[in-house]
């Protein structure tokens, strides 16, 4: 059982605001237990050594070095020429192989991607060891080290692709076999949604950083960085490790990280009403304006050791793009008149029409009449038209994330990153006018803690924690019930064996339940 899935899990059962301590607690004490707790992320180099005679080269020394963080690895190959290096975080590499008799190999760079099985192919030529060959190719894209289709997201796509709200996610659909499948969540905890190969939407597993980073509430992603704190990720759809997880499909991200280089950006995006185009049906442009701004900054605390990465994303958006306009009452027919309408007007109680399709004042219900008159506009576009601009709604969002990466030894290596995202917003609760409006208190966060130890070259041991928490909701901002305007609600529900379940409502009066449970039928085969 996967110990992020566990802990999200729990912590959706306590309370999203006086629980947060307990939750981690609960944490902590779940990492205790003997649970698989990573998600496939890193990737691997393999291959097989050989001699220009296509013979294995056994006994080799091959040191892989990442040429961001300067961090090495080595190990020698089988007695059949084969290596592997496993589980290694995406970035790019060299491979130098030296073997006595031969010519010392050097192969890079190469650019290893999120979760990718890469194979090479290296050749030794004979020589002495005071010569070199410098090989700088690319891989052949097919991956024969595994059988899964994956199809990759990488940082040059995520930054220059078009976004609407630079929701990074929005660019799975891209991939091959993936198919948009509408929004998913209510309450502000909305996320696009996406079928793959022919699944349901809810069958996909999201990762980030080799951690847990779905809302298990209604089974979508959770919140993602922006595009410029993301590095790259990849969409796996068929035969993948069972290291993923749960459903049928996989997506895998993983966020920037520090090198031994300072990196920094800087961002501002804008939409105004200035900006944008009249709709072809509205009279004025619709008031909209949002304004996305923050950047990036990483680099090294220790060269070659210690290393952190931390990104800033606010949103400020109000106004709605887009207006709304329906057909409403007439002025004559808010009374009850409908004479200069075509459709007939039918009398509920004799089946016959109403004296010239007007409807006594007497017959209209007083609940109606409250609605009518207190809740539903006046047509302010022609005779019995309404329109207007949500300019009520508003979003105002403060996104940060920070990573660390340590090296602690050169067989143990930690990292630790946490996520924020406070996105609170307010919507329209119905389209009947431009104050019906609710607001939504969202709130999203993930931690994830890992530590890799290499007990050798062929044994690694990855641990991931991950904490995440979704706090979400909905405060109507009107005052409407169905009982303010005074109508009676009541229900009778009768059960299979006679139980009588009944409830009313009443304006002034609240409400009064009565159950009645009668004796269960006895079982003729019971003494």
């Amino acid at each position: 059982m996967r110990l992020s899935r566990v802990a999200s899990a729990m912590t959706a059962l306590i309370d999203n605001r006086a629980g947060t301590f307990a939750a981690f607690c609960l944490v902590l004490i779940l990492a205790a237990s003997p649970c698989v707790v990573r998600a496939q992320v890193n990737g691997s180099i393999n291959g097989t050594l050989v001699d220009a005679t296509q013979a294995a080269v056994p006994g080799a020394l091959l040191v892989l070095r990442n040429v961001d963080t300067a961090e090495t690895r080595q190990l020698t190959t089988s007695e059949q020429g084969y290596f592997y290096f496993a589980d290694l975080p995406r970035g790019q590499y060299n491979i130098k192989v030296s073997v006595p008799g031969f010519r010392e190999l050097s192969i890079g760079p190469l650019v290893l991607t999120v979760g990718q099985q890469m194979t090479v192919h290296p050749v030794l030529e004979v020589g002495t060891a005071a010569e070199s060959i410098e090989v700088s190719a690319t891989p052949p894209p097919v991956t024969t080290a595994s059988s899964s289709v994956s199809q990759l997201v990488d940082s040059k796509r995520i930054e220059q692709l078009p976004l609407n709200g630079r929701n990074a996610l929005q660019l799975v659909s891209l991939l091959p076999g993936v198919v948009p499948a509408g929004n998913g969540g209510q309450f502000g905890a909305v996320q696009t949604t996406f079928s793959v190969s022919g699944g349901r939407n809810v069958d996909m597993n999201f990762t980030l950083d080799g951690g847990f980073n779905m809302n298990p509430f209604y089974g979508i992603a959770n919140e993602y960085p922006n595009p410029d704190a993301l590095q790259e990720f990849s969409a796996t759809t068929r035969n993948f490790s069972a290291a993923f997880g749960r459903g049928t499909s996989s997506v895998s991200a993983v966020t920037r990280s520090g090198t031994n280089s300072f990196h920094g950006t800087l961002f501002e995006f804008l939409r105004n009403t200035d900006l944008d185009s009249r709709p072809f049906f509205a009279s004025i442009r619709s008031v909209f304006k949002r304004n996305q701004y923050g950047g990036t900054f990483g680099g090294p605390i220790v060269r070659n050791r210690l290393f952190f990465f931390t990104s800033y994303q606010g949103t400020k958006a109000r106004g709605t793009p887009g207006d709304v306009r329906y057909q409403t009452l007439t002025l004559a027919q808010r009374a009850g008149d409908f004479s200069g309408g075509t459709k007939t007007i039918i009398d509920p109680s004799t089946g016959v029409a109403f004296p010239g399709n007007i409807i006594p004042a007497s017959r209209i219900r007083p609940f109606a009449n409250t609605f009518v008159q207190t809740e539903l506009p006046l047509p302010n576009s022609g005779p019995n038209f309404y329109d207007f601009t949500p300019v009520g709604t508003m979003l105002d969002q403060n996104q940060f994330i920070v990573k660390m990466d340590y090296s602690v030894t050169e067989k143990d290596k930690l990292t630790f990153r946490y996520f924020y995202n406070d996105v609170p917003q307010v919507g329209q609760a119905s389209n009947v006018g431009p104050d019906w409006l609710d607001s939504y208190p969202t709130r999203f966060q993930n931690w994830t803690l890992g530590e890799d130890h290499l007990f050798s070259p062929s044994l690694i041991n990855t641990l991931r924690i991950t904490y995440v928490r979704s706090a979400f909701g909905l405060i109507s901002e009107r005052d409407f019930s169905l009982t303010g305007l005074g109508l009676p609600i009541a229900a009778r529900i009768v059960g299979k064996h006679g139980g009588i379940i009944q409830y009313q409502t009443e304006p002034n009066r609240g409400t009064t339940f009565s159950i009645v449970l009668p004796l269960a039928p006895k079982n003729e085969n019971q003494s």
